[in-house]
């Protein structure tokens, strides 16, 4: 899989030709740039054909593409698990499906691993669990 990278005068100048060439604005590049990047990562960590996301075979918004490739490995393979599994019918209701199947894991092991001078978890918000099972992830139970 080859990743595009704009890390230099020379490759802004290619993708300057590159725009002229497809006649589309530099800034269109650079977002096709990102979205392949994307989609680079998310094959990679999750095993997968890219031509499943290209294709439309996995719904998905190129936003959504974008934004899951933030995520852990582990994270985006329960995400694409979901949809593969028909058990969310998007990648953005998949995210939402996990973060809060995380969230319970954490509230479970919350209530069986209390911490000394810890804040009760009914305290923390929402969000808050939320980030807590981001970093988390890959040491939870299965």
């Amino acid at each position: 899989m080859a990743t595009v990278t704009n890390s230099s005068a020379t490759d802004n100048h290619t993708g300057e030709k590159i725009a002229e060439q497809a006649k589309v604005s530099p800034k269109t590049v650079r977002n096709a740039e990102k979205f392949a990047n994307a989609v680079d990562t998310i094959a990679e960590n999750v095993g997968i054909n890219p031509q499943k996301i290209l294709s439309g075979e996995i719904n998905a918004s190129r936003r959504d593409i974008e934004n899951i490739s933030k995520y852990k490995p582990a994270f985006q393979k329960r995400v694409f698990e979901k949809v593969g599994k028909k058990e969310s019918k998007n990648i953005k209701d998949a995210v939402k499906d996990v973060k809060n199947e995380e969230f319970d894991e954490l509230k479970t092991i919350a209530r069986l691993k209390p911490v000394e001078n810890a804040p009760e978890y009914e305290l923390l918000t929402e969000s808050m669990w939320f980030d807590v099972a981001y970093y988390a992830a890959q040491d939870l139970p299965k």
